[in-house]
């Protein structure tokens, strides 16, 4: 063996010896590639504050749930896309459960900076939202954000 592949295996070996339980994360699939590009989507046009983009991309029958348990709707959503002032939205542990050819779930944590109403929210945030395929368009249906310990 030459000394570079002695080497790639011990280093590879010493990873799993440092954590054992340790899983090679499945590449995803295109699928989950769109979606989670949509979630992302989302996210920069809220930086943005770009009132279009919600108005083509959240269905009309909207509902969200926010850190505070109140509920909104796509109106609420357009009429306070400019107030918000997001600094940071870092997703992590993205996961996407589809459940048929145009309904899917996409869940993950967020680290959050941002400013509403004067009011801070949350750092640490747990997302879930539902895309429902309406025509060639994936629309964003529901959203809960809740508060991450």
């Amino acid at each position: 063996m030459k000394p570079t592949a002695i080497l790639i295996c011990l280093l590879t070996l010493f990873a799993f010896a440092q954590n054992p339980g340790a899983v090679t994360p499945k590449p995803l699939t295109p699928f989950e590639q769109m979606l989670i590009e949509q979630d992302k989507a989302v996210a920069r046009a809220q930086m943005k504050k770009d009132v279009d983009f919600f108005k083509r991309t959240v269905a009309d029958d909207f509902m969200g749930i926010g850190t505070d348990g109140k509920t909104f709707d796509k109106a609420d959503l357009l009429g306070n896309a400019r107030e918000y002032d997001l600094q940071e939205y870092t997703p992590y542990d993205i996961r996407v459960l589809q459940l048929n050819d145009s309904e899917a779930i996409v869940s993950y944590d967020c680290v959050v900076r941002e400013t509403q109403f004067d009011e801070t929210a949350p750092r640490y945030q747990h997302i879930s939202n539902l895309w429902v395929k309406q025509g060639n368009q994936w629309r964003l249906k529901f959203q809960q954000a809740t508060v991450a310990q």
